[in-house]
């Protein structure tokens, strides 16, 4: 999985750029079904996900600490699904894009 994820990314790649390729790695240049479920993107590249109570955060991506570590997300479930789903998507991109940062900003 790793390899694959090193391929999806590259500096200055723009969001529209990434989002492209991660369609591409996951579905061969078929037309997707709409809506996308960032959910199951996220399931598929190895990310758990949770529902959780959040105060003041739509979502939190945590770093792998190493290669044999899982990438977990935290997504607030008293926002709208419409608002869950734009969440998923975001910190699948931090997954994508930071996931050897020890520490991501929002």
């Amino acid at each position: 999985m790793a390899d694959v994820l090193e391929k999806l990314y590259s500096q200055r790649m723009t969001p529209q750029m990434l989002a492209e390729k991660v369609l591409e790695d996951r579905l061969g240049g078929e037309m997707p079904s709409i809506p996308i479920d960032p959910f199951k993107l996220m399931r598929e590249y190895g990310i758990v996900y949770q529902f959780m109570g959040f105060e003041d955060l739509e979502g939190i991506y945590l770093v792998p600490e190493d290669g044999n570590d899982i990438p977990l997300v935290g997504i607030n479930y008293k926002r709208k699904i419409t608002r869950q789903r734009f969440t998923a998507a975001h910190e699948l991109c931090h997954h994508l894009k930071d996931r050897r940062n020890e520490a991501c900003s929002p």
